[in-house]
């Protein structure tokens, strides 16, 4: 079969799977547009998955997206009435947690073709299925010859990005109101305008990390050179290997470190994919310059 009917049939096969991704479809009537859904349709990789198959994990670094077909036998039906229906589905989780379910003609993974981000979910198989994937290097090389969808993906990455930038801007402001309102060292209450810059200078250094499931965060007798404030998953607390609590998301550990020599007391160990936001000791440091009162308030606290 020589490649321009292999195209063909390809894009026909797939045509509304591919329609259904904004920036795979195109739509400038110059007669190229049956020449990019057939070099897409090309470029699907066909993956199959049974229940329990974890496509991807929150945190790591995307390079594909998948495009979803499912098939599944029917177990509720009569013996002679069983049939491969396109229905199934994926579990999306976040923290562990499932948050969503990904049926038949769904597609996911897409913002891996265009920003090296991490995953923001975990997907999982909840029935034996057939997924189509699309990997960043063909798409590139795809885009590479058209100039318009290269233009389109660009002003897609740039809202995208601009929008989880604006998005988590906030979240870490949220958390540092939070944190320097229970932490007694980090509470600012001079009642002036430098209040909310102390506030935003904490969120301005948090910075996101990922860990899997059973990563550890840090290590009991490691020395402590950050704070970490859990926001998404499950960690365990343990103290010579024994598990004394389990922390969730808005609990908070390792803050000594910021304004003490010492050594970490225990180790916590992320029990699913873990976010937390990280400020290190050099980093508190830096913003502690720039407000002595707080400096000396810490230094009376440490007596």
């Amino acid at each position: 079969m020589n490649e321009s009917l292999r195209m063909e049939i390809a894009a026909q096969n797939c045509r509304e799977l591919i329609s259904k991704v904004p920036f795979l479809r195109r739509e400038q009537n110059d007669g190229r547009d049956e020449l990019f859904t057939g070099r897409i349709a090309g470029a699907l990789l066909p993956c199959y998955y049974v229940a329990g198959d974890v496509l991807f994990v929150q945190g790591e670094i995307g390079g594909d997206m998948v495009l979803k077909k499912v098939f599944y036998l029917n177990p509720n039906l009569k013996k002679d009435e069983k049939y491969f229906c396109l229905t199934g589905k994926l579990h999306v989780l976040i923290g562990g947690k499932r948050v969503t379910v990904l049926r038949d003609g769904a597609f996911f993974g897409e913002i891996a073709l265009i920003a090296n981000i991490p995953r923001t979910a975990t997907v999982q198989a909840a029935s034996s299925c057939m997924l189509y994937k699309l990997t960043r290097l063909d798409f590139e090389n795809i885009a590479s010859t058209f100039e318009d969808v290269k233009k389109k993906v660009e002003d897609i990455y740039n809202e995208r990005m601009n929008k989880i930038r604006l998005d988590e801007e906030a979240r870490k402001l949220t958390v540092a109101k939070d944190i320097s309102t229970k932490i007694s060292f980090l509470q600012r209450t001079e009642g002036d305008d430098r209040d909310k810059q102390w506030v935003l200078k904490l969120s301005d250094i948090m910075t996101a990390e990922f860990y899997t499931a059973n990563q550890e965060i840090l290590r009991q007798g490691e020395q402590g050179d950050a704070m970490f404030i859990l926001q998404s998953g499950n960690a365990e607390d343990l103290f010579d290997g024994q598990k004394i609590s389990l922390l969730q998301p808005g609990a908070y550990f390792g803050e000594l470190s910021l304004v003490n020599i010492s050594i970490y007391t225990s180790t916590v160990k992320a029990v699913t994919a873990c976010m937390c936001y990280k400020i290190s000791k050099q980093s508190f440091y830096e913003i502690l310059e720039e407000f002595e009162e707080m400096n000396a308030r810490i230094q009376t606290l440490l007596g």
